[in-house]
């Protein structure tokens, strides 16, 4: 040991296990040099040893209960300071222990000794016109570094090239480049596209890839191999290198919120990174989230500059919407899923070899099962929702992911009389088969989609001989079929009745992300909406292509009632197998929660503890608190969530402004 004034080396360990903070270790004289920061070490822990991190390594006069460190860990990366300061964030505003937080943003990764590719210098730049509004969005994002835009163009405006000369500009100024999209589904699109522009400079990396497979994406850009990097959700951790652009594609959609621990908001993290990189930050839509176009306007304070493209690429014209009130259907003594305009708009393709898509936002052959006899409601016993009827004779509960055989006796009277009502795509396929025999008719929900590569083989299969294209709303994102003329959309009244205030946004977007499918070739398109509310704003809106006009009543809707943008929420969830502990702890923070309220008086608005709209999920019984806060004291409220008084029965749930509260 180096002896300077009694001064040695000394390193902060954050230690793989689950403890708040880090502990200090010492380094031997011989260790000196090859322990650095961001490299991952083996370390004394009680009566055994852990991995860790280190954190820090300075020179100090070491307290007499220092340990050595043991060994550097070799085969394990070494973690740039960049990424460091995004798991120091993650941990502070996600409530998490280090570990928890490098798990989210790092993970398991090992060094792999990659095969040079020769990575090309530049992208393949080919001569593409450009819409003038295309032209007009690329030269105001690429005069401000460190900036964030709202992208905000129609279906079939040219987001994407849009993207990518942006990101030609970033690789010629060798910075790295992050693209996100909402689905893992998209991702072979977007590959083929960036791969034909910028070849082996992209790496894809999502949850479909093999462990080995992600390791090795993720070490071709930790060490530079890959410049662009396109993927869901969790791309947004990638090791990039001089990030200089982030791109948020359909930013309106909830999957970038994480909905298990820890619930993380990629656009929060996104803008944590382009700040610390100067980088350029870009949310597209054409439906933005009604916070997301807040930011656009001077009541919220114009945090976001607004880039406007109103037509589509090609000159091809935003599609028909027709309203079907399916009241008259109803009345008219059909049991069908399929209003006589639509089966007409059907045929009328078929004979026209023109493609059709068809969104039922609701998977399985009947929703809402019940006992004719005795009127009890066939539902999940662990959350108490109807069960969901599959035709492979089983029930299953799509939100705890239970399955139980099949039967036609009532639980609850015991009578063999049990009815299958509603429709989901299974019993929908059935129909259309019926009524279109010999058409080719795919289907697209979780039941028939088990990995990635199956969207993509079932996109190709359609595109190539398929007449029908039946599926949930992993259908009505992003995807490109020029031949699909004529949408239909089913169901959507299930999306608009969902008891969240955010259920109208999301059928407005729905509806136009599902029609933006059709009229994208040189063949106008038609879509026809089902519904029994064809009065709702939203719907209305929608078939109008009138995004500021239901912005306008959205957001005096939300102002009313003080939900975001106006405030923002916190979501406590309190979870545990036993009720009455539940019950317990809840009466326990009461006192806090009272606390809270006099200390920021009218800045914050509270309900709860009481039963969550769904009381019990997975056998785990749930009470929830929603708060309502001023976001200019949101800052300061959340350092006092941190005060809540800690169970050992109960679990505690902190949800920052969730996309869901059910």
């Amino acid at each position: 040991m180096k002896n300077d004034q009694n001064q040695a080396w000394v390193a902060d360990i954050w230690v793989f296990r689950n403890v708040p903070s880090h502990y200090t270790y010492l380094i031997e004289d011989k260790h000196e040099n090859e322990i650095v920061v961001g490299c991952q070490v083996v370390v004394p822990l009680g009566h055994g040893q852990a991995n860790g991190m280190v954190l820090k390594k300075y020179r100090s006069i070491p307290k007499q209960n220092y340990k050595f460190i043991k060994k550097r860990l070799p085969k394990k990366p070494v973690i740039s300071r960049e990424i460091i300061q995004l798991v120091r964030w993650v941990q502070d505003t996600y409530f998490l222990n280090p570990h928890k937080a490098f798990q989210t943003v790092v993970g398991t990764k090992t060094k792999r000794s990659l095969i040079s590719t020769s990575p090309q210098a530049t992208p393949l730049i080919q001569p593409y016109a450009l819409h003038p509004d295309q032209q007009t969005v690329i030269d105001t994002i690429l005069k401000k570094n460190g900036t964030e835009f709202l992208l905000h163009g129609i279906t079939a405006s040219g987001k994407t090239e849009v993207y990518i000369q942006i990101a030609i500009q970033m690789i010629q100024q060798n910075k790295g480049v992050i693209m996100l999209l909402p689905e893992i589904s998209l991702t072979p699109q977007f590959r083929n596209i960036l791969h034909q522009r910028f070849g082996n400079l992209v790496s894809v990396i999502h949850s479909g890839l093999t462990p080995k497979e992600r390791d090795i994406e993720w070490n071709r850009i930790y060490q530079g191999h890959a410049t662009i990097v396109l993927g869901p959700r969790s791309a947004i951790f990638a090791p990039i290198q001089d990030l200089g652009l982030i791109i948020i594609d359909e930013e309106h959609e909830t999957t970038y919120k994480q909905d298990q621990n820890p619930r993380y908001q990629v656009h929060d993290i996104a803008r944590f990174r382009a700040e610390e990189n100067n980088a350029l930050l870009i949310y597209g839509s054409a439906t933005p989230q009604i916070e997301t176009y807040s930011q656009t306007t001077v009541e919220f304070g114009s945090q976001l500059i607004k880039c406007v493209m109103s037509k589509r690429v090609g000159s091809h014209h935003l599609p028909d919407i027709r309203i079907v009130d399916m009241k008259e259907n109803i009345k008219g003594g059909s049991s069908l899923q399929f209003s006589s305009e639509l089966i007409k708009e059907i045929q009328h393709n078929i004979d026209h070899n023109e493609k059709v898509i068809l969104l039922l936002n609701r998977r399985g052959y009947a929703p809402y099962i019940s006992c004719q006899k005795c009127g009890h409601i066939h539902d999940c016993t662990h959350c108490k929702l109807s069960y969901t009827y599959h035709k492979n004779k089983t029930f299953q509960c799509h939100r705890c992911d239970i399955t139980v055989p099949v039967t036609n006796t009532c639980t609850y009277c015991k009578k063999p009389s049990l009815s299958f009502s509603g429709t989901g795509t299974q019993k929908a396929e059935l129909e259309l088969h019926a009524l279109f025999p010999g058409t080719s008719i795919l289907r697209m929900d979780k039941d028939t989609i088990q990995h990635s590569r199956e969207y993509e083989e079932k996109f190709n299969a359609f595109k190539s001989k398929g007449a029908i294209l039946l599926g949930t709303q992993l259908i009505a994102k992003g995807h490109h079929f020029e031949d699909v003329t004529l949408v239909g959309i089913l169901g959507i009244d299930t999306t608009l009745n969902i008891p969240d205030f955010r259920s109208c946004e999301r059928t407005f977007q729905l509806i136009t992300q599902a029609a933006g499918r059709a009229g994208r070739g040189k063949k106008p398109g038609r879509v026809i909406v089902q519904t029994q509310n064809p009065e709702h704003y939203a719907i209305q809106y929608a078939s109008q292509h009138d995004y500021e006009g239901f912005y306008a009543q959205e957001v005096a809707f939300r102002k009313s009632l003080w939900y975001p943008p106006f405030s923002d929420l916190v979501h406590i969830i309190l979870s545990s197998p036993s009720l009455s502990d539940v019950d317990a702890y809840s009466k326990i923070i009461v006192p806090t929660l009272s606390s809270w309220e006099e200390v920021f008086g009218d800045d914050i608005k509270m309900l709860g503890p009481k039963a969550a709209p769904v009381p019990c999920i997975r056998a785990h019984h749930r009470k929830h608190v929603l708060i309502k806060c001023a976001p200019s004291i949101s800052k300061d409220f959340k350092s006092h969530l941190k005060k809540l008084p800690a169970s050992k029965k109960v679990k505690v749930i902190i949800d920052l402004n969730p996309k869901q509260i059910l």
